[in-house]
């Protein structure tokens, strides 16, 4: 659909989408705000680990996997350090960038209040 919008309400859910002349009519009162770009469905992370986001930026690549846990191990001491600021924020760049759900893989459970929570 070439000409096609969106409606949505003041907390950002999605009421109405069409062929843009129906949905002006529809919803003749409300602002319009014009965009370029494709309207996709939410994606899936099935691998996520938010328990390892204080390691982000901090470990070189390009070694392969069989390199990468003895750089994760040196790094573990941060690993310990992990705040639920951190976790937050890396959960938060996921939604951001289109993320509507997780299987996040940890040993523990302390990622499991960083995901904001939706209704």
């Amino acid at each position: 659909m070439a000409e096609a919008a969106v409606v949505v309400n003041g907390s950002g859910t999605i009421v109405a989408l069409g062929p843009r002349a129906e949905m002006k009519s529809a919803f003749a009162s409300l602002p319009e705000e014009r965009a370029e770009g494709a309207l996709l469905p939410g994606l899936v992370n099935a691998h996520t680990h938010l328990d390892l986001s204080i390691l982000a930026g901090r470990l070189s690549g390009g070694q392969g996997l069989a390199a990468w846990p003895c750089r994760w191990a040196r790094g573990s001491r941060l690993f310990r350090g992990a705040t639920l600021r951190r976790r937050r924020c890396a959960a938060l760049a996921a939604v951001a960038t289109g993320t509507a759900a997780v299987g996040d893989v940890g040993n523990t459970l302390l990622a499991v209040p960083a995901w904001p929570a939706r209704a």
